[in-house]
């Protein structure tokens, strides 16, 4: 795979227990995340990773 441009805009690291989840509207937008843009050999791809602490109860 061929990377064309990674983004990364700025977040936070919140947990995604489910008792944060909950108190927390749109919690994976706010979220670290990085955005992997590129082609492989048969098309165009794209990969948003997402950061969590904490994940589980």
């Amino acid at each position: 795979m061929a990377l064309l441009t990674p983004l990364f805009p700025i977040g936070e690291l919140f947990s995604v227990s489910t008792s944060i989840m909950f108190r927390f509207e749109n919690l994976f937008v706010l979220n670290e995340r990085v955005a992997l843009l590129g082609t492989w050999r048969f098309r165009f791809a794209r990969m948003v990773p997402v950061g969590e602490t904490d994940v589980g109860v």
